[in-house]
């Protein structure tokens, strides 16, 4: 069967593709939770949420142990602003975080929007090192967190703005903002100088981990899921895991 998600652009949905099955799944289970479901704000839709996702990732194998992961799967590797990076010893040519998902206030879904800005919009700039969703966990305090894979990219970390990664985001349509940052009519790119920009060794430019969205929040469009085939129907029906 054919299926597609309307929630973004084209290319965001085709974005949201590139982040594996497990990003369409989990997107599907969240954008499908009836809003009725969830009174009482973003703190209670965003809990709401993160138990369906729970309850459908220990349903698929993909809930891991946070102390068999941090402490015997993974080793440590950095720190970022908000994720803690892992290397795995027998996948070198990647590393693994572990993202807290924020509460985005104001929005139709924190959750949702965290896989429609850090997986499809982000997979589907330039420049940008894509994402995989490979399952969720909790920490030892609670905080529900996204098990994210990501190509490791080796070079010059650059550390401020530099003319000529500036050049390459305009030819992209991307210009500097006011505050830091590049946007366009469609997107924001922030947080990019902070060591989040890296150079590697064919002077291509690659941006880790910035903080991207659409310009205006009327962009993302309410979830719906098209032709699902048989396969997400059972993933759309939270009840049944």
């Amino acid at each position: 069967g054919v299926h597609s998600i309307k929630r973004l652009t084209p290319a965001g949905e085709e974005g949201r593709i590139r982040s594996g099955q497990r990003g369409v799944e989990a997107s599907i289970v969240v954008g499908t939770i009836p809003a009725t479901d969830t009174v009482g704000g973003a703190g209670a839709r965003k809990v709401a949420e993160e138990q369906a996702l729970e309850k459908y990732a220990k349903h698929e194998g993909i809930w891991f142990d946070y102390n068999q992961l941090v402490n015997k799967d993974l080793t440590y590797f950095a720190q970022g602003t908000e994720a803690k990076v892992y290397r795995d010893e027998n996948d070198p040519g990647f590393v693994t975080k572990l993202a807290p998902i924020p509460v985005v206030f104001g929005a139709d879904s924190s959750v949702l929007r965290f896989f429609d800005d850090k997986l499809g919009i982000h997979n589907s700039l330039p420049f940008t090192a894509p994402y995989e969703l490979v399952g969720f966990t909790r920490d030892n305090s609670g905080t529900f967190l996204a098990v994210l894979r990501q190509p490791l990219i080796q070079g010059k970390e650059i550390t401020a703005p530099v003319a000529e990664f500036s050049k390459a985001m305009q030819s992209e349509g991307l210009l500097p903002r006011v505050g830091g940052g590049y946007q366009n009519s469609q997107f924001k790119v922030l947080d990019i100088d902070d060591h989040n920009v890296i150079q590697s060794a064919d002077g291509n430019f690659h941006i880790i981990d910035p903080i991207v969205s659409y310009a205006d929040d009327v962009m993302y469009q309410p979830f719906t899921v098209v032709r699902p085939d048989e396969a997400l129907r059972s993933v759309a029906d939270t009840p049944a895991f």
